[in-house]
C-alpha cells in the first residue's frame, strides 16, 4: 500500500515458486519494476551470496520453515522454530 509503483521491488521466498506468484499480482496491480528472486532464498544462501538480518547484519541464518523444508538449505544455519 506504500510501496511506489515504480520503486524496485525484489521478492522472495524460499524456493521461488510462491513469490513468483506475488510478482505476478503485483505487476497485475500497477507495479512497474518488480523482480522474483529465482531459487529463492535456499538457493541464494546455497550459493553462499550474503544474507542480513533485520539488523542490517551479515548471517548464517535461514529460516527453511520447517525441518522437510530444510533439506533443500545446504549452507547456513536452518531456523524452522
Amino acid at each position: 500500500k506504500h510501496i511506489p509503483k515504480d520503486a524496485e521491488v525484489v521478492v522472495y521466498c524460499s524456493v521461488g515458486y510462491r513469490s513468483e506468484r506475488i510478482g505476478e499480482k503485483m505487476q497485475n496491480m500497477g507495479f512497474q519494476n518488480v523482480s522474483n528472486l529465482y531459487g529463492g532464498i535456499f538457493d541464494w544462501k546455497n550459493k553462499e551470496y550474503e544474507v542480513v538480518n533485520v539488523k542490517s547484519t551479515s548471517t548464517d541464518s535461514v529460516h527453511t520453515y520447517n525441518k522437510n523444508w530444510s533439506k533443500w538449505l545446504y549452507n547456513g544455519v536452518k531456523v524452522y522454530e
